[in-house]
């Protein structure tokens, strides 16, 4: 059987974009921070497809600034061209709160599965609930992104950061099963600072202590920006 899990607990996201450090000096100010941050878990690479319509609604929600919206994504962690522990996300957000919903797939080849009927195809033999499979056929293959995260908490493990950089954007042509390099953006940063809805309070001194600016920045709308922009060039 196929596992499924939901993170119940709703959390704030409050996401910063860093263009004026260096990797190293970032590093500094999470391992200087007064709440004491802290590495956990291993630095890793990630891997997310993203999903849409095909008119890009969820880009749209996204990009406009609406309250409810949605994001959709298969995502694995190391290697790039296999997904050996894949996941599919579903994930909600309602302005800065959100929660998910994660359901485990079945391993797969990235060579064989950007033609969108065999991606559902794979969906459908990975035994997920029937009515999501059906909402999933409206949907498509749009963007491939990696990027290489550290993770920290803090020493009263209320807060987690996570520190993104050496970020990719792949285009995905689903009928032709091919896979466009788009470009590599090596001088953006991105901190994600992550907390329970009753640490709202707190959380105001834990950003008064970073010197940068808080973004809504999503990975999935920035690679469609950059698509968009290639096309029109």
């Amino acid at each position: 059987m196929i596992e499924r899990s939901s993170q119940h607990t709703k959390r704030y996201e409050r996401k910063f974009v860093v263009d004026s450090m260096d990797a190293y000096a970032v590093r500094d100010v999470i391992r200087f921070h007064p709440a004491a941050f802290h590495n956990i878990y291993n630095p890793r690479f990630i891997n997310n497809l993203y999903f849409d319509t095909p008119n890009f609604n969820f880009y749209y929600d996204n990009h406009f600034g609406k309250a409810d919206r949605v994001k959709v994504r298969i995502r694995w962690y190391g290697e790039f061209k296999n997904a050996a522990h894949p996941y599919l996300e579903i994930k909600k957000k309602n302005g800065l709160v959100g929660d998910k919903d994660v359901y485990r797939l079945k391993p797969f080849q990235i060579g064989s599965l950007f033609d969108t009927k065999n991606i559902m195809r794979h969906l459908q033999e990975c035994d997920l609930p029937a009515n999501l499979v059906r909402w999933l056929k409206d949907l498509e293959p749009k963007i491939l992104n990696r990027y290489h995260r550290q993770y920290f908490l803090s020493g009263d493990k209320n807060f987690r950061m996570t520190f993104d950089d050496k970020i990719q954007y792949f285009a995905v042509e689903g009928k032709k099963s091919t896979l466009k390099k788009c470009y590599s953006d090596y001088s953006h940063f991105v901190l994600e600072l992550k907390y329970t809805v009753n640490q709202e309070h707190e959380a105001g001194e834990i950003t008064r202590h970073l010197p940068f600016r808080i973004d809504k920045n999503s990975k999935y709308v920035n690679g469609v920006d950059c698509f968009n922009y290639m096309a029109a060039v």
